[in-house]
């Protein structure tokens, strides 16, 4: 059974979970297990409410995901290929919710 989606809680959910993926990125170790359980945690609450994950690497994926930020790189295989992920993206059930905030490279021709 699906739990109905609150506006508000979801906001704060998503919020909560964005402040746990940057501390597995950015805190000790320590606080980096703690941070990935909350997230994991959360993670499964937002399934059982129908909203999807969207935390994918490879190549950039225009209607899941959002470049906020590109990186030069000199080989074209690489150009528009995730380097990092800023904050997950988000559906709840086919409705997009947040798109994947992504850092990418640029190929630069020299």
């Amino acid at each position: 059974m699906t739990t109905p989606v609150q506006p508000d809680t979801l906001e704060e959910m998503l919020a909560l979970r964005d402040y746990c993926y940057a501390a597995c990125e950015q805190g000790s170790a320590a606080e980096a297990r703690i941070a990935k359980t909350v997230f994991d945690w959360l993670g499964n609450i937002l399934r059982s409410m129908d909203v999807e994950t969207i935390l994918k690497d490879g190549k950039f994926q225009p209607g899941a995901q959002h470049i906020v930020g590109k990186v030069p790189t000199d080989s074209p295989e690489q150009d528009l290929v995730i380097k990092s992920t800023i904050r997950p993206g988000y559906r709840l059930r086919e409705r997009l919710i947040r798109a994947q905030e992504v850092v990418v490279y640029g190929y630069e021709a020299e």
